[in-house]
């Protein structure tokens, strides 16, 4: 990044910077687990005649395993596009209104789902249903992972349940599909 020219194009060089910086919280993140592991296995030796060290070294072991945790699903990112920003597309599918409504509720819900784990969103189109709900929408997430983690609830989604648009409070099961691509900047081969 401090060769003469690197930031001539823009573009790139974001897209660089943004690549490196993630490797390097990667690293940083494994750095840290390893020192804190390997502080533990001396807090552990100490334990044994402490009774207050112990406690504080089951405060560690249990931060440890939550990062720990973090860094295995990270691992699980090794797609092409598993790191990059996702298009995620919510269909109505056979169901009528109910599937409508259905497809609405899994729109919201997987919007909030980003919002809350860190996501950018911005809805690109949606349309919605005769008496309720939406036929279809589709959205664009950016972030780290967006795409590996939305290919994971790729597929048909069903749900039964009494019909709040059956005037005979029938049961009604409704299905909705969430197809996701990932976002593809430049040339694709």
């Amino acid at each position: 990044m401090g060769r003469p020219g690197f930031w001539d194009d823009q573009e790139r060089a974001a897209k660089t910077s943004a690549g490196h910086a993630s490797a390097q919280r990667k690293l940083d993140s494994f750095r840290s687990l390893r020192s804190d592991a390997d502080d533990v296995e001396e807090l552990a030796e100490l334990a044994a005649e402490d009774p207050e060290i112990a406690e504080g070294l089951e405060d560690q072991l249990d931060s440890i395993e939550s990062r720990l945790s973090e860094l295995e699903e990270a691992r699980l990112f090794g797609g092409r596009y598993d790191d990059g920003d996702a298009v995620v597309t919510v269909r109505a599918g056979a169901g009528g209104t109910d599937s409508q409504d259905w497809a609405e509720m899994l729109l919201r819900m997987y919007l909030r789902w980003a919002e809350r784990r860190g996501f950018g969103t911005e809805m690109k189109e949606a349309a919605e249903g005769e008496e309720a709900g939406i036929k279809q929408a589709t959205f664009v997430a950016r972030g780290e992972n967006a795409y590996g983690l939305f290919a994971a609830e790729r597929g048909v989604h069903r749900l039964v349940r009494i019909s709040p648009f059956d005037a005979q409070k029938r049961r009604h099961t409704a299905f909705a599909q969430l197809d996701v691509a990932p976002l593809v900047e430049g040339d694709v081969s």
